[in-house]
């Protein structure tokens, strides 16, 4: 079965270059530009994992995991952050708030990302 992702970044070519490269992986994936519409989403969709940035409009990164987590209805849902942000309090922050793994855009490779992707899923 395919596992659905969402991805929640505000960069608009970043989400549909991962986009492509997932869906050409087998996920299903769709997208949300911020933490606002990402809510309502997870709500609706209930994906197997969430790839979310920190720095976004409407509602942060960190907040989107705190509504989440704190859900009854998503607080099992899986995810990621992938952030340029790479400042360790804020890595163990979004751990402490319950993300799986925390990702930092500049120091990974795609194959990296889709490894650590199926990782989390497991």
């Amino acid at each position: 079965m395919e596992k659905k992702i969402l991805l929640v970044d505000d960069d608009k070519e970043l989400c549909e270059l991962y986009k492509t490269i997932l869906t050409a992986e087998g996920f299903i994936v769709e997208v949300a530009d911020n933490g606002e519409t990402a809510l309502s989403e997870i709500m609706k969709q209930k994906p197997d994992l969430v790839i979310l940035d920190i720095m976004m409009p409407k509602i942060h990164g960190i907040d989107t995991l705190d509504i989440l987590k704190a859900t009854p209805e998503t607080k099992e849902i899986k995810v990621i952050i992938l952030s340029a942000l790479s400042d360790q309090k804020m890595i163990d922050r979004a751990k402490d708030f319950g993300a799986v793994d925390y990702i930092v855009k500049s120091q990974v490779d795609m194959a990296t990302v889709i490894e650590r992707i199926r990782q989390a899923l497991k």
